[in-house]
């Protein structure tokens, strides 16, 4: 299990910081807590089992000798928020040659790693590194599984999912009562619990998205611009409010098939694809957002998706990212 694998690392990293301090008769509380390869991969294989590097509930490292410890590397980076490729291909079929393909376009990795069980997420993990790509975040069959996968592998922030979020089909007040109990879960792991808004659910326009972020303090928010430009929301306006509270960004732009279509149809209103590739100018404002990310020095995940894709994806998104990179570099 995850929980016993956490704590067995535990366990083995406080008896090498003992035989360490035995040996050099002090321990520098500045000094990091994991070193070598140890630190580059955040996994340790040994002949029984694997053992994950976690600063969550169950791998949590006395105050001074986590000092420095880091989840990953830092910086920005640019990936593939995937889905409007899974809708083109059919599925992902083949993790390797996705990740090989994004890699040739110039991409860092992809939001989400996703598995079924412990040895499936290790094993695809493992080809990331092996790749030289890297996730943002992990989805896996339960909540409880997103979390401690995602703290073992070191991430920053899951996506908030307090059950039942459709329109129409729960009220605020009950949604942001389950949203804080889901931000205090995400608190013990040590992750940020990050919301993403969207047409058709609960958090759809701007006037609920700051509702949301007022009512649940503790939240973090994955700003979709896309789906709150197109529902009427000021995404400049958006990111420079709550820049301090921004877990990534999912870029994309739009076309209006029909404005005759309201937004309870949204999908049959609007298609959204590649950046550059929208038919309202100004509808949303991919550039005015780089730009503010630029001139604050943003280093996190630039993430990139196009729901709808009608030409080979790598062709789409090899243009978004030009025209991301020419800003933002």
């Amino acid at each position: 299990m995850i929980n016993d694998s956490v704590y067995l690392y535990h366990e083995f990293r406080q008896n090498q910081i003992r035989k360490r301090r035995e040996k050099i008769g002090h321990f520098s509380p500045k000094k990091t807590a994991l070193v070598g390869r140890e630190r580059e991969t955040g996994l340790i294989c040994t002949k029984k089992s694997v053992y994950f590097h976690a600063i969550g509930r169950h791998g949590r490292l006395e105050e001074s000798e986590e000092t420095e410890l880091k989840q990953g590397e830092t910086g920005m980076k640019y990936g593939v928020a995937d889905y409007g490729m899974n809708v083109y291909e059919g599925g992902l079929f083949d993790l390797e040659e996705r990740l090989e393909t994004l890699k040739k376009i110039g991409f860092n990795g992809i939001e989400r790693l996703e598995a079924g069980e412990t040895a499936s997420a290790v094993q695809r993990a493992s080809v990331f590194h092996r790749l030289g790509m890297d996730f943002a975040t992990v989805r896996g069959p339960r909540i409880e599984q997103n979390l401690e996968w995602s703290s073992a592998f070191g991430k920053e922030y899951v996506w908030l999912t307090p059950g039942e979020a459709g329109r129409g089909k729960v009220d605020m007040e009950t949604y942001l009562r389950r949203a804080r109990k889901f931000v205090e879960a995400c608190g013990k792991y040590n992750l940020k619990a990050a919301l993403h808004n969207h047409l058709g659910t609960v958090i759809e326009n701007q006037q609920e998205l700051d509702q949301f972020m007022a009512g649940c303090p503790g939240a973090y928010l994955l700003l979709d611009i896309g789906h709150l430009a197109c529902a009427g929301g000021d995404i400049c306006g958006t990111l420079e409010r709550y820049y301090d509270r921004i877990a990534a960004i999912h870029f994309k732009d739009a076309f209006i098939k029909d404005e005759s279509i309201g937004l309870d149809l949204w999908y049959q209103r609007l298609r959204f694809c590649e950046l550059g590739g929208g038919n309202v100018p100004g509808l949303v404002d991919w550039k005015g957002v780089a730009e503010i990310l630029r001139k604050k020095n943003y280093d996190k995940w630039v993430l990139v998706e196009h729901d709808t894709h009608l030409n080979e994806p790598a062709k789409d998104l090899a243009a978004s990212l030009k025209n991301l990179k020419d800003i933002l570099e």
